[in-house]
């Protein structure tokens, strides 16, 4: 699947931990993402298959997120 810049996405992998972020690790149910949350892709690189994301909700930007853990809303 090919993902473009500013497509709406859900993050479906491992559950992120940034221990600096606790308060967000103790509410959610997926470390500081919850697995319903939509994100945009705000940095792509398609050789590499990773992706920086943006959480709306949170106001968080993850880098170098894998594209197998990343499901396109349509």
């Amino acid at each position: 699947m090919i993902f473009e810049l500013g497509s709406m996405v859900l993050y479906v992998g491992p559950p992120i931990v940034y221990p600096e972020r606790w308060e967000l690790i103790v509410k959610n149910n997926n470390g500081i993402v919850n697995l319903d949350e939509v994100a945009i892709i705000i940095e792509n690189n398609q050789v590499l298959c990773i992706s920086t994301l943006f959480f709306q909700v949170c106001q968080i930007e993850i880098p170098r997120i894998d594209h197998k853990y990343l499901r396109l809303l349509v």
